[in-house]
């Protein structure tokens, strides 16, 4: 029976999106600051690993809604006359 090359043009597809999909992941983790490490790896070593989908959504969230209140605390400041706020 011969190999459908479709189903390795399908398999190529999937790895390299899968590829990609570490990649931002690995980004995200990055700018979040979320890592995991295991200082009981192999010889000593300490292990990196990143965060699950579940803490990146979470992380992603959390940002959101200190966002949102940072945004209403500026816009209170505003209304009650103080003007804008000090840069920095």
């Amino acid at each position: 029976m011969t190999p459908d090359p479709r189903e390795a043009d399908d398999s190529s597809q999937l790895t390299a999106l899968q590829a990609e999909f570490d990649n931002f992941r690995a980004v995200l983790c990055h700018a979040f600051g979320l890592y995991h490490f295991d200082p009981n790896g192999p010889q000593g070593i300490t292990l990196v690993s990143l965060a699950s989908d579940e803490e990146l959504i979470a992380e992603a969230y959390r940002l959101r809604r200190l966002a949102d209140q940072l945004s209403a605390d500026d816009e209170e400041h505003r209304a009650s006359g103080g003007g804008a706020p000090a840069p920095g």
